[in-house]
């Protein structure tokens, strides 16, 4: 990659990256002073039909199909100097300091799918008949859905606490992490309860229970 500010890098950089197809501008942060550590550290735009910047491959993903993620290249990329972002040098303190609400953002969409998994699976066993009756009324399902309940209610208190925290501005690193790693915790326990009480039924693709399940897998990968 070669721009107006950065080390000129003879190789090519490669990317694995959301939504990566469907983006027109995409933000890379390049080393533009080796000697400073992350000080070093500069943000650029880079606009789709830059030359040498090209979406080399989309993969095939377990869930999240709405979003693409794709194998991006750049070679030999030349970035002007008006498409640095923010100053020069401060590309790793601009990441730290978004990281929070994006933490906070996953959080919040984690605490959601399990209120979600919950409620089709509450409807599920009330009309689920078995046993002369149906499948709400046996204590052993009773006992699990209370127990998810009183959980999900547990951390959505907290994800609205740092929901306030961050309106005013005040919310830290180690809330929204905190928040994050309980919440995608918490949904991946509930959906593969929930998909357990379906039985058969949650193993098909169509299984809206199913899908919250695959799809929540990968919010305890990532950040």
């Amino acid at each position: 990659m070669r721009a107006a500010l950065a080390v000129d890098f003879p190789y090519v950089l490669v990317f694995r990256i959301s939504a990566g197809n469907t983006a027109d501008i995409v933000v890379i942060s390049a080393v533009t002073d080796a000697s400073k550590g992350s000080r070093g550290i500069s943000l650029f735009a880079v606009e789709k039909g830059t030359p040498g910047f090209e979406v080399a491959k989309r993969f095939s993903k377990l869930g999240k199909h709405a979003s693409d993620t794709c194998l991006l290249t750049l070679e030999n990329v030349e970035v002007p100097a008006e498409n640095l972002l923010g100053v020069e040098g401060g590309g790793f303190q601009s990441m730290l300091t978004n990281l929070p609400v994006e933490r906070l953002s996953m959080a919040v969409g984690s605490a959601a799918a399990a209120r979600r998994a919950l409620a089709v699976t509450l409807n599920y066993v009330h009309g689920r008949r078995m046993f002369g009756g149906n499948m709400a009324q046996l204590q052993s399902v009773q006992h699990k859905l209370s127990q998810l309940r009183v959980d999900i209610q547990t951390i959505s208190a907290a994800v609205d606490s740092c929901i306030t925290a961050q309106v005013a501005g005040s919310l830290t690193s180690d809330a929204a992490a905190a928040a994050k790693v309980a919440a995608t915790d918490l949904a991946g326990r509930v959906a593969d309860t929930c998909l357990q009480l379906f039985g058969g039924y949650g193993y098909l693709k169509n299984n809206p229970v199913a899908k919250i399940f695959v799809d929540q897998r990968v919010t305890r990968i990532c950040q």
